[in-house]
């Protein structure tokens, strides 16, 4: 029995230093200078990918070499970050989800696809007015898998377009996918919105669809 104790006792231990080491480590990431951190992405953009994967094996939550690291990788769209992201989805922080899934969209390997789906069918969207200001999971998801081309993304696409909640990401959405079907939509909420940097939105889809097309 008494050893039981002693092992919870030292599990505890560990766990409060683990803590403790986490707090500390994020007031050193909040506090550091602007231009430091300038000086350490100069000195990583140098570095090989291979080192640059290593450095996300940190168990440091906030550690900014790290978060260096994955900046830097995802600004070359290695493929060889894709798995780390996809890890970074299932992130109890919010923000590490949404950062996530917007370079995942950038990069746009297939290998997201599965991920993503899962996350924009997690729940059914709500259309109806609300005071949240924040933008759900799984609309931030249907946008990563549209800059990835994925057809199934265009209905839900179209239903935000028409939507007034989410209008504004339908719009973009349409943009990514580049289908000729949207332009009648977009022309009329390019007329007709009644906001205007919707409006501007919705003639640069259109600008950036006729592109596409003419390219091909």
């Amino acid at each position: 029995m008494k050893s039981y104790m002693m092992l919870a006792k030292l599990c505890l231990v560990m766990a409060g230093l683990w803590v403790a080491l986490q707090v500390v480590w994020y007031f050193i990431f909040i506090t550091i200078p602007s231009k430091e951190i300038k000086q350490i992405e100069a000195s990583h953009r140098g570095l090989g990918s291979d080192i640059l994967l290593k450095k996300l094996d940190s168990p440091i939550i906030y550690d900014p070499y790290k978060f260096i690291a994955v900046s830097v990788l995802c600004e070359r769209k290695d493929p060889k970050i894709v798995p780390y992201l996809i890890r970074e989805l299932k992130s109890w922080s919010r923000d590490r989800r949404r950062a996530a899934m917007l370079e995942l969209g950038k990069i746009g390997d297939e290998r997201a696809i599965e991920a993503l789906v899962k996350i924009a069918k997690s729940k059914p969207i709500n259309y109806s007015l609300s005071e949240d200001i924040i933008v759900p999971d799984n609309i931030r998801a249907l946008e990563a898998l549209s800059k990835l081309k994925y057809p199934p993304a265009y209905n839900y696409a179209i239903e935000m377009a028409n939507s007034n909640r989410y209008r504004a990401n339908g719009v973009l959405m349409l943009e990514y996918l580049e289908d000729t079907k949207a332009i009648p939509l977009l022309k009329k909420i390019a007329q007709d919105d009644p906001e205007d940097y919707i409006r501007h939105n919705a003639q640069r889809a259109i600008d950036k669809i006729e592109v596409a097309q003419f390219q091909e």
